[in-house]
């Protein structure tokens, strides 16, 4: 059975567990890292050849993301070709295109690999590391690690990035026959993989010796001379010291390092970006899958006698089926739509009831009395209303005289206030020598409307009492004066006092049918003996029974008398005794 390795959204997006696993003659080395901004060493371990299922349980442990497999150097090969600079993906995409120019035709695609060397360049050129990997060779091909998705690298990639800034690093195994080096001078670099066999460890490290000295006089550079050929891995002094700094929880003594050291490499190279590591540690040992068109795979499957009578019969049940269908969906949805219809139906049918006896009660009779009141309550005191029409067909008919414009303005606001008027206008305007006449106009649109606040309240303040004071009370026949009130004598044409010593010409309402006795004349010493309540009295009597009058003189006498007393009345306001 194949194994997988985890989803790598398991850890948070900068942190990932890379596994990188060498086959050697005898034994299985498996380093854990994980890496972020930091790479930290979590398991180093060697298992027996011939044990594949405990490295698979050990990577399964390990919660692993990726796994990196290590080829077998003596089947891989290398070179350092220079590379001009720009931007990482500029410079790792023209390595990759002339690792698969330059390298041997007989390598396949899948396992050719090129990249940037970190930290290497000359004269404004990058070098690049050109490798392959001819494929797998091992001491026991039986012992295989499943597990899908293994990438490869070499072992020259994972010592370029154990090199650091030193000048040589070496791998060299003589039970696996091969040395991987990788060198660097003034002016050029050299990666060499070199097959070789000695006969006994003297005349390996005689050998490899030589292949070293070679490799440096190539680049310029002199060999170090402290090199312990009997290690499988030379690193410089500065390296060791570099990865310390790089790599957390490494260990740098030789054994640890040549068990592990290149497992950390094909690590090292497997996280980085900047350089080639990534492209370096991409390769795979089988061809990827390759995928045909949508429509060749569909016609392949159509081609099968079963497939092709399960499409018509699908297609026919479809075609049948596909009507009912629509039309169930379509029901379904409509019935979904109009589960509210009849609560709709029932306020529509409540709104034309209201509708109904709205129209029912705006023709039926109109409160007559109440709208009088309305009226009489809007109508401010210096208001004198001669004539009011009121009729559904015609609305609002006015006619009065105000003292003041003033006046005017505030019986036109207070029978709007009343809402039981619109379109409310005055038709007729005219300034006279006692004050305003004007007609007004208006529909009434709601004469059952209640008014919340009369704008004045006749009833509770009468207008003797307005006049004269409190007191004053208005007596069924006559306008009674306060107590206190001296009856006028001598300028009223002759007229004394009646009963109880109330001169009659104060008098109020008269019984209907009963003709009004017109006011007596008032000589001017009169009028100005008179103070302001009285001489309003008096200006309401005359404008009462100027319209009675029959006799032009006596009209005239009237209309002379009313001026005066509205000239006396409009200067009792500018001295302050008018209220």
């Amino acid at each position: 059975m194949t194994r997988t390795g985890r989803v790598s959204s398991a850890h948070p997006a900068a942190l990932v567990r890379i596994a990188a696993l060498r086959r050697g003659v005898d034994q299985w080395a498996l380093v854990i890292a994980e890496t972020g901004e930091r790479t930290r060493v979590i398991e180093a371990r060697s298992f027996a050849a011939g044990r594949p299922r405990d490295v698979v349980a050990a990577l399964e442990a390990g919660k692993v993301d990726r796994v990196i497999r290590l080829a077998p150097p003596a089947r891989t090969t290398a070179r350092i070709v220079a590379v001009p600079a720009g931007t990482p993906e500029e410079t790792n995409a023209a390595a990759l295109l002339l690792a698969e120019a330059s390298l041997p035709e007989d390598i396949p695609r899948h396992r050719r690999a090129g990249g940037v060397l970190p930290d290497t360049s000359f004269d404004g050129q990058r070098a690049a590391l050109l490798t392959a990997w001819r494929g797998v060779l091992a001491v026991d091909t039986t012992d295989e690690i499943e597990w899908d998705d293994q990438r490869w690298t070499t072992e020259i990639a994972a010592l370029s990035f154990l090199r650091g800034r030193g000048s040589l690093a070496v791998a060299a195994s003589r039970s696996e026959g091969a040395a991987s080096i990788l060198a660097s001078g003034p002016t050029r670099a050299v990666a060499r993989v070199l097959v070789e066999s000695a006969s006994d460890d003297p005349a390996w490290r005689v050998a490899l010796g030589g292949l070293i000295a070679e490799t440096c006089e190539l680049v310029g550079a002199v060999p170090p001379g402290d090199l312990d050929l009997s290690r499988s891995l030379l690193l410089s002094a500065d390296a060791m010291s570099l990865l310390r700094g790089r790599v957390q929880g490494i260990q740098t003594d030789p054994a640890w390092m040549e068990a592990y050291g290149l497992c950390v490499g094909a690590i090292l190279a497997s996280s980085d970006r900047e350089a080639g590591g990534l492209a370096l540690s991409s390769m795979t040992a089988e061809p990827p899958a390759s995928r045909p068109p949508v429509m060749e795979r569909a016609s392949l499957w159509l081609s099968s006698p079963g497939n092709a009578f399960a499409v018509v019969a699908l297609a026919l049940l479809v075609v049948l089926l596909a009507p009912l269908g629509v039309a169930s969906a379509r029901y379904a949805i409509l019935s979904a739509k109009s589960k509210g219809l009849d609560d709709q139906d029932r306020t529509r049918r409540d709104m034309e009831q209201r509708a109904a006896l709205y129209k029912e009660l705006g023709t039926a009779r109109w409160p007559m009395t109440k709208l009088w009141a309305d009226i009489s309550s809007a109508t401010p005191e210096g208001v004198h209303i001669e004539g009011l029409r009121l009729a559904p067909e015609q609305g609002l008919s006015l006619q009065g005289a105000a003292e003041s414009p003033e006046l005017l303005n505030i019986l036109q606001s207070n029978l709007n206030a009343t809402q039981l008027f619109d379109k409310l206008k005055i038709v007729r305007s005219e300034t006279t020598a006692t004050g305003v006449s004007f007609d007004l106009s208006a529909e009434v649109v709601g004469p059952h409307n209640a008014v919340a606040k009369p704008a004045d309240d006749w009833g509770a303040k009468p207008l003797a009492v307005r006049l004269y004071g409190e007191g004053a009370r208005n007596a069924p026949n006559d306008l009674s004066t306060p107590s206190n009130a001296e009856p006028e004598r001598g300028d009223r044409g002759g007229r004394g006092a009646g009963r109880g010593g109330r001169n009659e010409e104060v008098g109020g309402a008269r019984p209907a049918g009963k003709a009004i006795d017109l006011p007596g004349a008032l000589s001017d010493e009169a009028i100005a003996a008179l103070d302001f309540g009285k001489a309003n009295l008096e200006w309401v009597k005359r404008k009462t029974a100027v319209g009675k009058a029959t006799d032009a003189s006596v009209k005239a006498r009237l209309e002379d008398e009313m001026r005066k007393l509205d000239e006396r009345r409009t200067k009792l306001k500018q001295s302050g005794g008018g209220t």
